[in-house]
């Protein structure tokens, strides 16, 4: 209902620092920490620990809009020139959970390399990942760098999660055995093995 500062017992569940202050009849996704980096949080029996810095809620929107490119630009951002989209300060843009379009094909605009902090390039390594090719490439190119700020998928104008693919890549290199610091992954795979580091063909 309102933004208000709290303090709160390390313990307390989350439902009892959310009770009574969502609003009613409006369904909503509570975020912990931060809209960009935080995750979701699905289970309000969740204590509170020294993590957290902040509980926010957005409402849930997943109705499919009409052209939202055209978009006058009032309350959320727009790709048009209309005179509200230059005149956005003076509106308060209110976040919700849709994406306001759909989920597109990589075009390879590069506009997740450009905003990318550490200069990895997302959209490649996305390419890979979702062509399930996880082996020392990903290491040339660097993925142990990247530093969760989910900037790419935040520009993203196909809508594509890059950040959560980029994620998946590096959680199955380390189950594969190759970390930021060394890489040996083999040419062949061993099914026996649940761990492999360094092993060598018998």
């Amino acid at each position: 209902n309102e933004n208000i500062h709290m303090k709160v017992r390390f313990g307390t569940p989350v439902s009892e620092v959310l009770s009574g202050r969502l609003k009613e009849n409006i369904p909503s996704r509570i975020i912990i920490n931060s809209l960009l980096t935080g995750f979701q949080l699905k289970d309000f029996k969740f204590p509170i620990d020294k993590k957290f810095s902040q509980i926010i809620a957005i409402p849930e929107k997943t109705d499919r809009e009409f052209l939202p490119f055209l978009s006058s630009g009032k309350k959320s951002d727009s790709f048009t020139n209309t005179f509200l989209a230059k005149i956005l300060p003076v509106f308060n843009k209110l976040p919700d959970t849709n994406i306001h379009g759909e989920k597109r094909p990589c075009i390879s605009c590069g506009f997740c390399e450009d905003v990318c902090p550490v200069r990895i390039i997302p959209h490649l390594l996305y390419k890979y990942i979702n062509k399930g090719i996880i082996d020392e490439t990903l290491k040339k190119y660097e993925i142990f760098n990247c530093i969760n700020c989910c900037l790419c998928s935040y520009v993203c104008p196909s809508k594509i999660p890059l950040f959560e693919r980029i994620k998946e890549g590096q959680e199955k290199l380390l189950k594969q055995g190759c970390d930021r610091d060394q890489c040996d992954l083999p040419h062949f795979d061993i099914e026996i093995i649940e761990e492999y580091r360094g092993a060598t063909r018998l």
